[in-house]
């Protein structure tokens, strides 16, 4: 019997590199795919990472450079976010829009069985969920970041039930060189000193950066200047570049007139309005379900209510921290399988509700 082909988005990370041989020793035809771009933080770095990795493992890489594609569908929506007043996460938007739409690509053209990458997080068949991504390992999950990629069959996670240790421990055991390469940044199209002041500053028109400035509104109702406001995020306290004898947290950013609003104390928010709303299996709207609310959260609990029009109101059992605009509301729910992606909305700035 013919060996099934797959094909392994590779980073030149451990993560990667340890997925491509799991599937090598399981005895897959393997093919490894890096996706690049001169937009990318140390992109000749990352390049010669993976062609040093797939050189130990013996297998064949392909390097694939779309800027057009990387800068139009990850860098740019990622500043006009932060000009909107939001902080959204650039790894959901690159899994879906660049990653996995690069590697279908190049499964279908070359009719290959099936695509791999070394994300931490299940794919199983769920006949109840009509659904297939699943919570990982709670050290490391990566559910979250792949919330706007629906499963198909074809995808494999190696990684699955693996912690991030054991797969550098299993790849210093192997002799691979990735087992001592550090970890990616959250933020690879900008330098981890400039984050992304630096890449709002780089992928945005100069005449929007200019209509970012502002004030801080302090709690007494003094106004005072601040440098724009895609320099700060929802819950921020340090950083912020004034000196009023205490420390204050950004509850709020309005991106009309430029005002960041500080407070003693962050907000407790019981209601939040999402849009762009997905929902990948069925729930009832007085179902109580888990979710979170930013990938380095912990879960939370409440209640989904979908509109029909692509918005959601999320009703939590307890109250949470204000919530971030722009960041993902990611929905789960336990099955016999495990915890399962059911849905994912996008958190607005209107539709809070305080208590």
């Amino acid at each position: 019997m013919d060996k099934k082909t797959v094909v392994v988005g590779f980073s030149g990370g451990v993560d990667s590199a340890v997925t491509a041989l799991l599937l090598k020793e399981q005895g897959y035809d393997v093919r490894c795919l890096h996706l690049t771009s001169a937009a990318m933080y140390c992109c000749e770095d990352n390049i010669e990472a993976a062609k040093r990795s797939t050189d130990e493992l013996g297998l064949e890489l392909s390097i694939f450079n779309r800027d057009d594609l990387f800068v139009r569908d990850v860098c740019e929506p990622f500043a006009d976010d932060y000009i909107n007043g939001e902080t959204p996460n650039p790894c959901v938007r690159c899994n879906k829009n660049f990653k996995f739409a690069a590697l279908y690509e190049y499964c279908r053209l070359r009719k290959l069985d099936a695509i791999a990458t070394g994300h931490y997080a299940a794919n199983r068949f769920c006949a109840e969920a009509n659904t297939n991504l699943f919570f990982s390992v709670e050290s490391n999950d990566q559910s979250y970041m792949l919330s706007r990629v629906r499963p198909r069959p074809e995808i494999l996670f190696p990684l699955a039930g693996m912690s991030k240790a054991e797969v550098v421990a299993y790849a210093a055991s192997r002799g691979l060189s990735s087992a001592e390469r550090p970890s990616s940044m959250e933020i690879c199209f900008a330098s981890p000193q400039g984050g992304q002041v630096e890449a709002v500053e780089k992928f945005a028109p100069y005449e929007e950066l200019r209509f970012t400035r502002g004030c801080f509104v302090l709690p007494d109702g003094r106004r005072i200047p601040h440098k724009g406001t895609y320099h700060y995020s929802i819950g921020q306290k340090s950083g912020l570049g004034i000196a009023v004898g205490r420390k204050l947290t950004v509850v709020d950013i309005d991106p009309d007139s430029g005002d960041v609003i500080l407070a003693d104390e962050a907000p407790l928010a019981s209601a939040i309005r999402v849009y762009d709303f997905r929902s990948y299996a069925p729930f009832r709207p007085d179902e109580t379900l888990k979710l979170r609310l930013r990938h380095s959260k912990d879960f939370v609990e409440g209640r989904v209510e979908p509109d029909g029009e692509g918005e959601a109101v999320i009703r939590f059992t307890t109250p949470v921290l204000n919530p971030c605009q722009g960041q993902e509301a990611v929905v789960y729910k336990d099955y016999a399988e495990g915890r399962a992606v059911v849905a994912v909305g996008r958190i607005m700035r209107e539709g809070k509700e305080f208590v």
